[in-house]
Order: C-alpha cells, then sequence, then structure tokens
C-alpha cells in the first residue's frame, strides 16, 4: 500500500452494466486531491452514458447526495437511503375506509422496498389523528409479540418511532431498545392529520423486538384519533 494507494481487484462490463471493485487509502495519498476518508462526508453518486473520457467529467443526470455527512469508516454508521418511494406508488397500500382517496382517509399507508437501496422498506403513513397512528407486523391476528412501525405527536412535533408489543396482551407498547435502522424522509402534522415518511431495514436491527420484514405478516392498522 505505501507505493500503490489504488489496488484493483476487479472489473466488468456486461451489457451496459459496469461492476468495479477496489481499494483506497483511508488517508489523503495526493495532499490537493484527496479528501481523508476518515472523516464526516456527505456521497455523492453518479453515473455516466458518455464514453470516451479518461476523466469523471461530464454526469448524464444529477448525483443523488446523502441527506447527512456520514463517516464510512466507523463500523456502526447506517447510510441511509438517497430515494424514497413516491407517495401513490406503493406495491401495497391500505386505505380506511375502503376505498378513499388517500387526502380523504381517516387512515392511510403505503408499503414498498426502497427503489434506490432495497434492504429498506419505506412506509407512509397519514390520517387523522390527535395522539399517534402506526402499522403492525403481527405473527397473528392478536395485538401481542408484534413489530410495531409509528408516528407520534408531542407538542406539534412528529417523531417516528420503532416498538413492539410484548406478551401478554395488556402489557404496554415499549420502545425498541435502539433507534437504529430507522431513516425519517418527511413528518407534519397540520389540522389534526398526521403525515410520516419513512424508512426501516428489512432485517432485524434489535433482537427480540424486530421481525425480518422480508416475511408473511398479518398487518395490523391502529390510530389514537383523540
Amino acid at each position: 500500500y505505501a507505493c500503490i494507494p489504488e489496488l484493483i481487484f476487479a472489473t466488468l462490463f456486461v451489457y451496459n452494466f459496469s461492476i468495479y471493485r477496489f481499494s483506497r487509502l483511508i488517508n489523503t495519498g495526493d495532499a490537493d486531491n484527496d479528501l481523508n476518508l476518515g472523516a464526516s462526508l456527505f456521497q455523492l453518486y453518479g453515473t455516466s452514458d458518455f464514453g470516451g473520457v479518461s476523466s469523471l467529467a461530464q454526469h448524464s443526470q444529477t448525483p443523488e447526495v446523502t441527506t447527512q455527512a456520514i463517516v464510512v469508516t466507523d463500523n456502526n454508521t447506517m447510510i441511509c437511503p438517497v430515494q424514497t418511494t413516491a407517495v401513490g406508488s406503493h406495491n401495497l397500500v391500505f386505505g380506511m375506509p375502503e376505498g378513499c382517496e388517500r387526502s380523504t382517509c381517516e387512515y392511510y399507508v403505503g408499503l414498498s422496498p426502497n427503489p434506490s437501496d432495497p434492504t429498506y422498506l419505506d412506509v407512509y403513513l397519514e390520517g387523522n389523528a390527535a395522539g399517534w397512528i402506526a402499522i403492525g407486523f403481527s405473527l397473528n391476528t392478536q395485538m401481542e409479540n408484534d413489530d410495531v412501525l409509528g408516528c407520534r405527536v408531542n407538542s406539534d412535533n412528529v417523531t417516528v418511532v420503532d416498538t413492539w408489543n410484548p406478551s401478554p396482551r395488556q402489557e404496554a407498547n415499549v420502545l425498541d431498545a435502539t433507534q437504529d435502522g430507522l431513516c425519517v424522509q418527511s413528518t407534519s402534522f397540520t389540522n389534526s392529520r398526521i403525515t410520516c415518511s419513512f424508512s426501516r431495514t428489512i432485517v432485524v436491527t434489535d433482537v427480540g423486538q424486530d421481525y425480518n420484514l422480508d416475511s408473511s405478516y398479518y398487518l395490523l392498522f391502529g390510530r389514537r384519533a383523540a
């Protein structure tokens, strides 16, 4: 590494699809042209359809940018998706009452794998609620041992939470030990109506309080209307 700051392990270009795998020194190899990759940095994701250039001089579309600066060398770093499923285009939607238009539904939820990172599930919740609105994933039709994702209001501020319904059913809903794996996209509380958009890792983050969402579950639809 002292002599070769970049080591190329593999490259592949098949049917206009490129794959590259390489390593680079974390610290600066060229003082005037490198950043220390151990620092907190925004990440830009770009591609180009223009060939015949020797540098990354022109991209074919505006690069996506992470919503926050990230320390990529931190093993605990979670990189949130750079895109989210557009409202109204989720793979699975449910509204109450049945057949309602989203903006008029008492309760509405949309679920879909994230378009830029399929290891995340995109969740969109909207409805008339004074306290909270939530979607639960259950192994049965009972409110116990459920993985529950929701949005709660406190002083007109909306917070996205990952929670667990314990067993027996009389036990109070509890926050997960950590809130890792959640990426909040947007929230609002206007005219007693909650709207929130977020993503959660599909795999288990908090053992014993999360389900792997890449499986079959009963869905529980809940809200506190007053």
